[in-house]
């Protein structure tokens, strides 16, 4: 089992307190369900990560920022933004459905992982990396995607140990996605689509670390395809995913 994003229709939401000038406002926290921190019998090994000496110091990517479309929507909601860093553009709620995410439980992780790797590839393969807790494996991870692939990678967290969230209580399953880093700073920029408490964040890869589960992150390898294809570009055309190879002019598509 693996991480889950999503939510129990009979959960008690908790109260946000937001502080500003003249007085408050709440909205509720997204309730939800998540995958237990222990590995099941047999689990396979993350891939390694070695960044290479091309990743410069610091970058932030561009992405299309969005926030989750329902309470259920925060697994569609990071991958429509990390898919958009590969040029492809696609709505939450059709990944919603290809994803079958679903009252009371949301999003399971491995039907994440399925779909995202049917998107990306033949170029690039998806892990659900199970080492990011560890905050320099996790500030090499980010540095690999982010810095040498230019991707933005999937991270999931305990919605209540971000440093945002800190004191509202509860345990919930949430995902959110890195876009930028600073390594010599030790900081992960990090887009959170829950719109009450979300947005644009900074914070420590040590911090990010303590919050993620031990399924921890959809982390993006580049892979050779079985066609051949070196130099793979990703255009959408009418809800389909169309590969191309620069060199064979060879061409693919995918709903």
């Amino acid at each position: 089992m693996r991480t889950v994003c999503g939510g129990s229709a009979l959960a008690v939401a908790v109260m946000i307190a937001a502080s500003g000038c003249g007085g408050h406002r709440a909205a509720p926290a997204p309730v939800q369900y998540a995958a237990p921190p222990v590995p099941p019998p047999g689990a396979a090994p993350s891939p390694s990560s070695t960044p290479s000496a091309r990743a410069p110091g610091a970058v932030t990517l561009r992405i299309k920022a969005q926030f989750q479309e329902g309470r259920l929507y925060c697994i569609p909601a990071s991958s429509a933004i990390s898919l958009g860093t590969f040029g492809i553009a696609v709505r939450q709620r059709t990944l919603a459905r290809k994803m079958d995410t679903h009252a009371p439980f949301g999003t399971h992780g491995d039907d994440a992982v399925r779909v995202l790797a049917d998107y990306v590839s033949p170029g690039y393969t998806v892990t659900n990396v199970t080492d990011v807790q560890n905050p320099v494996t996790l500030m090499r991870r980010v540095v690999d995607n982010v810095g040498v692939l230019r991707r933005a990678p999937q991270i999931a967290v305990w919605w209540e140990r971000l440093p945002w969230n800190r004191g509202l209580g509860g345990h919930y399953g949430h995902v959110i996605v890195a876009y930028g880093y600073d390594a010599r700073a030790g900081t992960v920029e990090v887009w959170d689509p829950w719109a009450a408490t979300g947005g644009r964040h900074t914070l420590s890869a040590k911090a990010l670390a303590k919050a993620a589960q031990y399924w921890g992150m959809y982390f993006y390898s580049r892979t050779t395809s079985p066609k051949g294809l070196r130099d793979v570009r990703r255009t959408s055309h009418r809800g389909r995913v169309a590969w191309i190879s620069a060199g064979s002019g060879h061409t693919t598509q995918r709903t």
